[in-house]
């Protein structure tokens, strides 16, 4: 009964969706919308770069089952009551916040839709204020990863901070043929404020893009 008085006396019925800090199943994805609630763990696949794919995979990892079905519970129940859905999405995480969740919205040839209804639409409830710079003491330090082969295409960047190296203000190291692994140790030894990776070619660019770092 509660459900229905809420759809009854609102036009718009807010889906409020968030997604909090991560544990060891993924994202805490929490939904809550005409007094009912659902919980479940976000977790994202490698994400595609077309959009139409994006948005897709994006979708998919913020329904999961639970909310996938309570958003179909509240979409048939605003639509008996004559009245639309608006799915309000809030991120904390920063690393997600950026993401295009907005694609989510996006179809191949009509609106995607996560359940019966046309007439979604997904706006952001907030916004995640940007942590402050830190400060740093001393030079900054930049490692220049290079896949293996290309060693070369680093070489203009070094000349161009030669300048600031000379001053004393940034301290440059270059790793050769690095692999993931080596990568990881190299941090791990010298941990540095900047990173710039040399890719040889498309695939290595693909296994730079997969890194996980700490």
């Amino acid at each position: 009964m509660g459900m229905r008085q809420e759809f009854m006396r609102a036009a718009v019925v807010p889906f409020q969706l968030s997604v909090g800090g991560r544990g060891s199943a993924g994202y805490a994805l929490r939904a809550v919308a005409a007094g009912r609630s659902a919980e479940a763990a976000l977790e994202l696949p490698p994400l595609p770069g077309a959009p139409e794919a994006l948005g897709l995979a994006l979708g998919r990892a913020l329904f999961p089952a639970p909310v996938r079905q309570l958003l179909i519970d509240v979409a048939r129940g605003a639509d008996e009551a004559g009245a639309r859905v608006q799915i309000q999405l809030e991120v904390a995480p920063p690393e997600l916040a950026n993401l295009p969740w907005e694609l989510a919205t996006l179809g191949r040839e009509s609106p995607w839709r996560p359940a019966i209804r046309e007439d979604y639409t997904l706006v952001r409830a907030g916004r995640v204020a940007p942590a402050p710079p830190l400060a740093v003491a001393g030079p900054l330090r930049l490692l220049i990863a290079c896949a293996p082969g290309a060693a070369d295409a680093a070489e203009p960047l070094g000349r161009a901070l030669g300048p600031l190296v000379r001053e004393g203000s940034l301290v440059v190291d270059l790793l050769r043929d690095a692999d993931p692994l080596a990568l990881r140790e190299a941090l791990a030894e010298e941990p540095c404020h900047l990173l710039h990776l040399v890719a040889a070619d498309a695939s290595g660019a693909a296994s730079a893009a997969r890194l996980l770092l700490g």
